[in-house]
């Protein structure tokens, strides 16, 4: 992560700054899904969603984006990185957290709702990008989104 190289590495802190911004920059203005929330799993160069698995939306890597967004605020105290953090949080918070059971779920329609169950549709994947059953939670979201 750029933004803790920087923080790491004083003397290498204006290269990586430069780094850490230019991702934070996609992540709030192109990855970001403007009509429904969270991030998506894949975009094009331009921002555009590509469509695979329905734009499908994984706990996994919103999580590490919530992570990039924090780390380069600490790093550079920039409002757009505190923004984008807090409206990441709340939005796993809101869609992915699992509030009977704990834990979040991983795969998540591109509207936020926890895909339960694979496609019956012949041919369909049972698991998700990560190769998460549909339904599951694994450890990685759930401990890196944050601890409940």
């Amino acid at each position: 992560m750029a933004a803790q190289t920087a923080l790491s590495f004083p003397e290498k802190a204006k290269e990586f700054i430069e780094y850490s911004n230019h991702g934070l920059n996609f992540l709030a203005d192109k990855m970001w899904d403007n009509e429904n929330g969270g991030l998506f799993w894949s975009v094009d160069a331009a921002g555009k969603a590509t469509g695979e698995r329905n734009n499908e939306k994984h706990a996994y890597g919103i999580s590490f984006a919530l992570y990039a967004a924090s780390v380069n605020y600490k790093a550079t105290k920039n409002p757009k990185a505190l923004e984008l953090a807090e409206k990441t949080a709340a939005w796993l918070d809101e869609h992915a957290h699992d509030t009977r059971f704990g834990g979040f779920y991983e795969a998540l329609t591109v509207k936020g709702d926890p895909i339960l169950k694979a496609s019956t549709t012949p041919n369909a994947p049972h698991t998700d990008h990560i190769g998460t059953q549909y339904g599951m939670k694994s450890m990685t979201a759930t401990s890196t989104c944050w601890n409940r």
